[in-house]
């Protein structure tokens, strides 16, 4: 998360012109993305050959331990004694897929297409028509009993390999709800513990543009229907009734726990509906 203070100033010098100047402007004097930066490239996999290979990488311990989790078990060099074979139900595959959108623009129609391979400059994921950029992902949602589970992206932002969520450069607290125009970004994070408040951890944003921002990555539930939801918890683990975005403007999705007050501070929006698409 940017410090109270930091963000102040940025915001501050932002809408400093806007007082000195009293012509009407239809620009938003809170800017959904910093301005006035040169973000970083993030690179990304776009090939399914190429991504398909993360999802086998093993998991170090200190990636564990910013998890919270503890070391992995130590492997013994020495043979293991032969347990006797038992009967067991199949074993659960987490399954492999793209993430289908839907909403409806400004003038009524409905836009169909899947969140991109590619990020937006600000190593946040956008939108594309065609199947055959589309982020390939994987569930991780084996034996969870209906948690909050992880997406494990095999195309997409290279170094961050969960889609997650990424709290927003203009929010004062990571806090979403009633009132409020705070937001989160859709983007390429590192991975948190499922119900977990969030955390400064390593995120696509940041990478981008070398800002500290708090992530969550263990965010999506999935209903029979394939629709998929996510869910941002807040610091004092509440998690209020939130709404998945499309901003044209900024060519990215966010979530957002008051859709009339996000419109009133950032312009256009629109609900978009994700849906799993095994494949």
């Amino acid at each position: 998360m940017m410090p109270t203070f930091l963000r102040l100033l940025v915001v501050s010098a932002l809408v400093l012109p806007i007082l000195v100047d009293a012509s009407p402007s239809s620009t938003s004097p809170i800017p959904l993305n910093p301005k006035g930066i040169a973000p970083i490239p993030i690179p990304f996999i776009d090939n399914l050959l190429a991504g398909a290979k993360r999802a086998n990488l093993p998991e170090t311990n200190a990636q564990r331990m910013k998890r919270g989790l503890g070391p992995k078990r130590p492997k013994h060099r020495y043979p293991k004694r032969a347990l006797h074979p038992r009967q067991s139900s199949s074993p659960c595959v987490n399954p492999t897929g793209f993430i289908g959108v839907e909403y409806v623009n400004g003038d009524g129609a409905t836009v169909d297409g899947y969140v991109a391979s590619a990020p937006n400059e600000f190593g946040e994921y956008s939108f594309i028509q065609g199947q055959d950029t589309a982020l390939r992902v994987q569930l991780n949602n084996c034996n969870l009993d209906g948690e909050p589970f992880d997406i494990l992206t095999l195309t997409g932002i290279a170094n961050e390999p969960y889609l997650g969520l990424i709290d927003g450069f203009s929010n004062e607290t990571p806090t979403l709800g009633p009132g409020s125009y705070n937001y989160v970004y859709l983007g390429g994070t590192s991975q948190t513990p499922s119900g977990s408040a969030p955390l400064v951890q390593s995120n696509s944003f940041t990478d981008a543009t070398n800002i500290p921002e708090s992530v969550e990555s263990a965010v999506w539930e999935l209903a029979s229907n394939g629709v998929l939801t996510a869910s941002w918890v807040n610091p004092d683990t509440t998690s209020p009734p939130q709404v998945l975005l499309f901003v044209p403007s900024a060519g990215t999705f966010t979530v957002t726990g008051d859709y009339q007050a996000f419109r009133d501070t950032f312009g256009p929006a629109f609900p978009v509906t994700f849906t799993f698409i095994p494949a």
